[in-house]
């Protein structure tokens, strides 16, 4: 600490081949863990959450199954806060049925975050929930579900080799079309 450019060589050695290293730099840097992301979250701008989410993501192995905990909670803040997390340490493919699940919920904000959040993924089942989240009643989980269909066509266009902009937007028509 106290050393400039010190948490920043930190970080690089954090993805280090060597197990000892990286347990290292769990050490080094143990106060980025997610539990004190979550308190810090709503005071830290966009900037600051952005980078220490790459920070918790590469140092606290326990942020998936902590994350999972939040998206549990019948706090409607904290489904919130720990979608947006989600969305920050991209997390979403590992907690993907909980998102899934919160398209259903009971308020519109959580289901538009878990709509966008769902961009993230590209499994059939995030493609068909957000294909019937199209149908939602609410109009703004109804475009986060076309941008994250057509995030995820994207995605899946330039990954497929030889793709071409005719094919890109024939998938992306084949995704976010309603479910009949």
């Amino acid at each position: 600490r106290g050393i400039p450019g010190a948490v920043t060589h930190l970080i690089q050695l954090a993805d280090s081949p060597h197990a000892i290293v990286r347990q290292a730099v769990r050490e080094c840097l143990a106060e980025f863990t997610l539990p004190q992301f979550i308190a810090n979250f709503e005071t830290l701008d966009d900037a600051a959450r952005a980078s220490t989410a790459a920070l918790v993501w590469r140092v606290d192995k326990q942020a998936p199954r902590l994350l999972a905990d939040e998206l549990r909670s019948k706090s409607r803040t904290k489904r919130l806060r720990a979608l947006r997390i989600a969305r920050l340490m991209e997390l979403a493919p590992q907690v993907e049925p909980l998102v899934i699940g919160l398209l259903s919920d009971s308020d519109f904000m959580v289901r538009c975050e878990a709509a966008q959040a769902l961009d993230q993924c590209t499994s059939d089942q995030a493609i068909a929930a957000l294909r019937q989240a199209l149908l939602d009643n609410s109009i703004a989980v109804q475009e986060a579900a076309e941008q994250s269909l057509i995030c995820i066509a994207d995605r899946r266009t330039t990954s497929t080799a030889g793709g071409t902009p005719e094919a890109a937007a024939s998938r992306q028509g084949s995704l976010t079309e309603n479910p009949s």
